[in-house]
C-alpha cells in the first residue's frame, strides 16, 4: 500500500507536460482502451467456492498473487480500462471509466486520479467516474479493504497488483483526454427483456423473475465527421455466466458484448452496470459460449439504439460530487441469517458462527470497509433534454434502484442514468423490507436495516448538487 500512495502523491507535485483539449466553444471527446496486463496466476474475484478455493491447507498451490484462491490459468480475453472525456463548449467536463473488474476500491480510485493529474489530466474527483463491470471472472487481490480480503471471494492484497492497476487507470484516463477533438454526443435510452431475471424470486414474496431493470441507456460520441469515437452503454446485469469453475480471465456477458459492439463500429464501448444486486443473467442469455448469445442480444441492441440516436453540439454538463460518512459499520450477524455460509474447509463460517452463537452487532472501521464514499451527479443537457447521473458505490437491488431513479425524476430530470458499482465497493444495499425478508442480499447489507435508505439519500444529495 504504501508503494501506492508513494507513485500517487509524490508524482502530483511534478505535472508533466501533456497535450489534450482547451475550451473552444463546441464539444470536446476523446476514448482509450487500455489493457490492464494481468498476469497468469492472479486470483479470479467473485465466487467463495467451488474451484477458486483451495482444497486443503497448507496450500501447495500458493504463488506470489494467491493466498488461499487458486491461481487463474489464462485468459479468455484480456481485461481493459476503457475511458470516455467529454467536454462541452463552455470547457464544463467529465470522464467515465469503466474497468473489468469485480468492484472499485476507493484508495486505487484517488491514487489514480492524483497519478493522471501529474501527467496532466485536468479533472478532479468530482468530475471522474470510475465503474466497475461486476465481472466474477477478473482479477482479484487489487483491493486495500481488509472486509473483502477475507470475503473469501478476492484474496489478500497483493500490493505490485495494486499499483500496477492504478498505473493503468491513470493511462486510460490521460489517454482518453489527449485523444479529444471536436464532436457530437447523443443520449438514447430504450428497454431490453429477456437478458435477466431477478435471483430473489424463489426468496421474496416481492419480486418474480420479471422483477428486473431493463433500462438500456447509452451515450454516443462521434466525431465532426460522424466516425464513432465511444459508445456508453448502461444496464443491470451480474456478470455470471461463467460459474466459480472457471478459472479463465473473462469481462463475461458485458465484456464480451463489449467486443462485438466494438466490432460492429461502436468506438470504444465502456460498459457501467446499473442497480444488479439481484439481477443476474438468464439461462438462456449465458449459452453458446464463449459468445453468449445474452451478448449478442445487448450488442445489438446497444448498436441499433446507437444508430437511432441523434448526436449533437448541443450539450451542456455538470458534474459535483459529495462525500457522506456511513459511519461503521452495523452488521446483524446471526446463523439464521447466514443462510449460505460455508461449512468445512480452511473458512468454516457456519462452523465458527456455532461456536460464536453468531450473534454479532459488528462495528468495523475504515480498514476493513470504505465508510466515506464518493457520490458523484452528473447533469447532461443536450438539445433541452435532461439527463440527471448518479453513481452508487456497490451493488443495489432492483427495488433500491426504481425509487433512486423515482428521485432523481422528482428533482427535475427528464432521464436518470445509475451508474453501480462505481466509485467503491461497500456491499449490498437493500431496500428495508428486502433486508427483513433475509437472503444473501441481505447478510452483505453491511449497514444494517438502513442501509439502502442511507444509499438513497447519498445519491439525493448528489443529485441536488446539480439540479
Amino acid at each position: 500500500m504504501q508503494a501506492l500512495f508513494c507513485i500517487a502523491f509524490a508524482l502530483v507535485f511534478s505535472v508533466a507536460s501533456a497535450s489534450g483539449p482547451v475550451p473552444t466553444g463546441t464539444v470536446i471527446a476523446g476514448a482509450s482502451k487500455v489493457d490492464l496486463e494481468i498476469p497468469v496466476g492472479v486470483p479470479l474475484s467473485g465466487y467463495n467456492h467451488g474451484t477458486r478455493r483451495v482444497p486443503h491447507w497448507p496450500l501447495k498451490e500458493v504463488t506470489e498473487y494467491t493466498s488461499y484462491m487458486m491461481p487463474s490459468k489464462g485468459q479468455l480475453e484480456p481485461s481493459y480500462a476503457r475511458a470516455l472525456y467529454i467536454q462541452d463548449p463552455s470547457g464544463s467536463a467529465a470522464c467515465y471509466l469503466s474497468c473489468d473488474i469485480i468492484g472499485m476500491d476507493g484508495a486505487a480510485t484517488a491514487a489514480a486520479i492524483a497519478l493522471a493529474r501529474s501527467q496532466g489530466f485536468p479533472l478532479t474527483d468530482d468530475e471522474v467516474v470510475f465503474g466497475a463491470s461486476h465481472s466474477h471472472s477478473t482479477a482479484g487481490a487489487v483491493t486495500s479493504n481488509k472486509l473483502w480480503e477475507l470475503a473469501p471471494a478476492t484474496d489478500l492484497l497483493v500490493p505490485k497488483l495494486l499499483d500496477s492497476f492504478v498505473q493503468h487507470l491513470a493511462k486510460a484516463l490521460v489517454q482518453a483526454y489527449q485523444s479529444a477533438v471536436n464532436a457530437t454526443v447523443g443520449i438514447g435510452i430504450t428497454q431490453v427483456y429477456n437478458v435477466t431475471d431477478n435471483r430473489r424470486q424463489h426468496e421474496s414474496p416481492y419480486v418474480n423473475a420479471s422483477s428486473i431493470d431493463p433500462s438500456l441507456a447509452i451515450i454516443r460520441v462521434d466525431d465532426m465527421q460522424g466516425q464513432p469515437i465511444a459508445t456508453l452503454w448502461n444496464f443491470a446485469t451480474h456478470g455470471t455466466c461463467y460459474g466459480p469453475e472457471n478459472m479463465l480471465l473473462s469481462g463475461d456477458i458485458m465484456g464480451i458484448a463489449s467486443s462485438q459492439m466494438e466490432a460492429a463500429g461502436a468506438g470504444v464501448a465502456l460498459f457501467i452496470n446499473g442497480p444488479a444486486g439481484d439481477l443476474q443473467p438468464q439461462g438462456s442469455a449465458c449459452k453458446d459460449a464463449p459468445s453468449f448469445a445474452g451478448s449478442k442480444t445487448l450488442s445489438d441492441a446497444v448498436v441499433a439504439l446507437r444508430n437511432s440516436t441523434q448526436a449533437t453540439t448541443d450539450i451542456e454538463i455538470e458534474a459535483k460530487s459529495v462525500i457522506v460518512n456511513f459511519g461503521k459499520t452495523d452488521m446483524n450477524l446471526t446463523l439464521e441469517r447466514i443462510s449460505n455460509c460455508t461449512s468445512g474447509g480452511f473458512l468454516d463460517i457456519c462452523g465458527l458462527c456455532n461456536f460464536l452463537d453468531c450473534k454479532l452487532n459488528l462495528h468495523l472501521g475504515p480498514e476493513w470497509l470504505q465508510e466515506q464514499p464518493r457520490f458523484t451527479a452528473i447533469k447532461m443537457k443536450i438539445g433541452g433534454t435532461s439527463y440527471g447521473m448518479v453513481t452508487i458505490p456497490g451493488e443495489a437491488i432492483q427495488e433500491l434502484g426504481f425509487q433512486i431513479r423515482s428521485d432523481i425524476s422528482a428533482a427535475g430530470f427528464d432521464h436518470s442514468l445509475l451508474l453501480g458499482y462505481s466509485q467503491a465497493h461497500m456491499g449490498y444495499f437493500t431496500t428495508p423490507r428486502e433486508y427483513v425478508v433475509g437472503g444473501y442480499e441481505s447478510e452483505l447489507s453491511f449497514w444494517g436495516i438502513d442501509t439502502g435508505e442511507k444509499i438513497r439519500a447519498g445519491c439525493a444529495q448528489a443529485i441536488a448538487l446539480v439540479k
